[in-house]
């Protein structure tokens, strides 16, 4: 059950085996890391993904700490811009905190970010190395 749960939710999508992609769908639950306490990394190996495309709930927990993870184990990670979402903040309402994410995040030099528009047009892809 939700109230049991000691991780966060992944889902694991492939999109295209050839290019060893994967897309994560990420849902709060108690850690805000996904690779904390989970099979994560090992099911990626595994499946030898190296491609993270991430989207899902909450930008500034489970978003940000996952994205920043994958790409510091060395994943190359595609966030969907306007494809994940928080809730408004006393300091800071929700559309500059997803905002302020999307800037930082896509400073690390494996995240690059697109809207899901263009993703699900195949314009923006995180392509694997040769």
């Amino acid at each position: 059950t939700k109230a049991n749960a000691q991780y966060s939710v992944v889902r694991i999508i492939n999109r295209d085996s050839d290019m060893k992609s994967a897309l994560l769908i990420l849902e709060y639950e108690k850690y805000a890391d996904s690779f904390f306490n989970t099979e994560l990394q090992d099911k990626l190996q595994l499946n030898e993904i190296t491609n993270l495309t991430i989207c899902g709930y909450s930008s500034d927990f489970c978003i940000d700490r996952t994205t920043f993870k994958a790409a510091s184990l060395g994943y190359k990670v595609l966030l969907v811009q306007d494809g994940h979402t928080t809730h408004d903040k006393p300091h800071l309402p929700a559309n500059k905190i997803i905002e302020h994410h999307n800037q930082t995040l896509s400073m690390h030099p494996l995240v690059s970010i697109a809207n899901a528009i263009d993703i699900v047009k195949g314009e923006r892809v995180v392509q694997a190395e040769a």
